[in-house]
């Protein structure tokens, strides 16, 4: 909630985590810090980023994402997508369900809100440099210090990395390669008045090689990591997130006031059909701007009260232009967004024992839109616009009780929500242009224990997503989003971290889950063209019944290491389930040795090189997969003062 209160304490599914918790390699991702919380999965491709809590998670190539993500307390509006490489991160929490009442931005199925390294917050200067065997090279400097009142910190790091994925047409080695320079600075200020006040910026500019899928079977199939793209297949991507916070601690409650801009863009330009066939490119750009203003106040962090609460209101305007031209089929829709928002939330908890607690929540979301598209083809050039506005309520309750000092068993029942929009990419009318807001209910019950050297949690939930967002085909090959499905989702959950000796501590989790389609009939491309097709009972994309993973790491003296495997049952890439990636588990590993102000770490991602696919694609030339992520071994020196 927005009233502190330590994470042992939160009724909800939480999970905390740190830098040294996360990749030994030489960035961290969201997919570093999701890793091991269980019913998660991260997809990435070359055409796309999510995230995937209990089965919820957007429709490819979505402007909208049901998993929020925060930086420095910005609410990134496209989601995952626009989230910047983790250089600086000082820590990461992981919330999973709906979070209406407690930010400013509106999340249906979760919440990763990263707190980069506040200025002045300690006293480092860091240098690091990293290489791997797949000819992949970084180096970064960090500097943080606080003189008097005045804290400064800055961060820049820069990656080159070979591709993994070649072409045979071409012989370059483009699939996955990477030019990256991201920057991180700010000022912060403590006031004598209780009074403080910090400016941050992120920014980062990415050059991408984006060449990596291939056909598996038909006529154009070739080996792991081979492509056979006729034409060449990049990505540029800029992102920008400045934030200013200001916080004064009243006597009666702690107000937080948070300024926000954000800023990505990205060029697309793919192979149309990724074969030798010269059939042209497919193009996506976008651009996308916001500002936001929230406003927060709780009952103070040390009051000893029996009631605590949260309140805030939060602003934001935003728009995106969106330009996706089709190569082959020679048409290009060029379409311009505008939007605005406005919502009041909070949330309040009273003690009404020593050990139980009683919440409630809600959230009052309004949203206005606006959108444009024309569209170009053979056929012609057409002009068509919608308006969309939504009003909605999101209630939340929770209940708390203290087995003992160590020990706490919650409940929770929310109700979430994502915003309706527009289909920039397939529509060719006003009668498909629009698609309406999904809703979800989730309930949960859990119970904690926390202690210096053991603490668990085990939950179990369902959720029910009604009005689900899907992409559906319709005749003459054109898509729309529509509101066709009824999803739900239930399942336990575990997590435990264990310290077996001083220098040694063990750490795990496990994730049991039945995510399947209640109802959803539509249609899809069959021998002859569009044919019904009834999808009811199908397991949801992306989301496997069990996931798990288990870690074990050494730190004494001089040495430092770990090993860890995280791994999944089957799952599909596709609504139909047609397309299944098998089960698998893949292995990190790391050791090192620091003396003084020098630590070199040799580490290993995929240690066992173990072949998956990152996604899976049905086309009427064969199956176009990615192949994930294989073994890379690299050796990192850093040294700090």
């Amino acid at each position: 909630s927005l009233f502190e209160e330590p994470v042992e304490g939160v009724p909800g599914s939480i999970t905390l985590v740190f830098p040294e918790n996360i990749s030994p390699s030489e960035t961290a991702d969201l997919g570093d810090v999701t890793s091991g919380v269980p019913n998660l999965t991260f997809q990435r491709t070359n055409a796309d980023e999510r995230l995937v809590i209990r089965g919820v998670s957007a429709y490819p190539n979505a402007l909208a994402d049901p998993v929020g993500v925060n930086v420095n307390g910005v609410a990134l509006p496209l989601g995952t997508i626009q989230a910047p490489t983790l250089i600086s991160l000082d820590q990461a929490v992981v919330l999973v369900g709906p979070q209406g009442a407690h930010y400013g931005r509106n999340s249906e199925a979760g919440l990763i809100s990263l707190e980069f390294a506040s200025p002045g917050g300690e006293d480092r200067t860091r240098v690091k440099v990293t290489g791997a065997q797949d000819e992949s090279f970084a180096g970064s400097v960090y500097f943080n210090r606080l003189y008097g009142n005045t804290g400064l910190v800055f961060a820049l790091e820069a990656e080159q990395t070979e591709g993994a994925t070649s072409n045979t047409i071409t012989g370059d080695r483009q699939g996955g390669a990477r030019d990256r320079l991201t920057g991180y600075a700010g000022i912060g200020f403590e006031l004598d008045t209780g009074t403080s006040i910090e400016l941050t910026h992120i920014r980062e500019n990415e050059d991408l090689g984006k060449e990596q899928f291939r056909y598996s079977n038909g006529l154009f199939a070739t080996d792991r990591f081979t492509s056979n793209y006729s034409n060449r297949s990049t990505e540029t991507r800029e992102i920008n997130v400045p934030s200013l916070r200001f916080r004064h601690d009243l006597d009666w409650a702690d107000f937080t006031s948070i300024t926000g801009l954000t800023g990505f863009k990205r060029d697309l330009e793919l192979d149309f059909d990724t074969s030798p066939l010269p059939l042209g490119v497919t193009r996506r750009d976008l651009d996308d701007r916001m500002i936001s203003q929230e406003f927060r106040l709780a009952s103070p962090a040390n009051a000893e009260w029996p009631l605590k609460w949260s309140a805030g209101l939060s602003f934001f305007t935003q728009e995106t232009d969106v330009n996706f031209d089709l190569g082959a089929f020679a048409t290009d829709r060029d379409t311009q967004i505008e939007q605005d928002g406005a919502a009041l939330f909070g949330f309040a908890e009273y003690a009404v024992t020593d050990r139980l607690r009683v919440g409630a929540g809600a959230r009052l979301d309004y949203t206005r839109s606006n959108a444009t598209q024309t569209i170009q083809s053979p056929l012609g050039t057409s002009t068509y616009a919608a308006d969309r506005s939504e009003t909605v309520f999101l209630p939340k309750l929770t209940a708390a009780y203290d087995l003992d000092a160590n020990t706490l068993l919650y409940g929770t029942i929310s109700r979430g929500y994502l915003a309706g929009g527009y289909n920039y990419n397939a529509a060719n009318g006003p009668d498909n242009f629009t698609f309406d807001p999904e809703f979800s209910t989730t309930a949960e019950i859990g119970v904690r224990r926390s202690g210096a050297g053991t603490s668990w949690d085990f939950a179990a939930f369902y959720t029910e997503v009604s009005d689900k967002q899907i992409v559906e085909v319709i005749p003459g090959g054109v898509q729309r989003i529509n509101n066709a499905a009824l999803v739900s989702t239930y399942g336990i959950e575990a997590k435990f971290d264990h310290r077996l000796t001083d220098a040694w501590s063990l750490k795990g989790s496990a994730g049991l889950q039945r995510a399947r389609v209640r109802s959803f009939s539509t249609t899809a491309f069959g021998p002859v063209g569009p044919m019904p097709v009834d999808y009811s009972g199908n397991q949801l994309p992306y989301a496997p019944d069990v996931t798990y993973s288990l870690g074990v790491s050494y730190d004494q003296d001089d040495w430092f290491g770990s090993l860890a495997v995280n791994g999944t049952s089957a799952y599909y890439f596709d609504a139909a389930n047609t397309l299944e990636q098998s089960a698998f588990a893949t292995v990190d590993a790391s050791i090192g040795w620091r003396k003084d102000s020098i630590a070199v770490t040799l580490w290993a991602t995929n240690l066992f090189d173990e072949n998956y696919a990152a996604t899976a694609l049905s086309t009427p030339r064969g199956t176009l997969v990615e192949d994930g992520a294989g073994r890379r071994i690299g050796l990192s020196v850093s040294a700090e003062w």
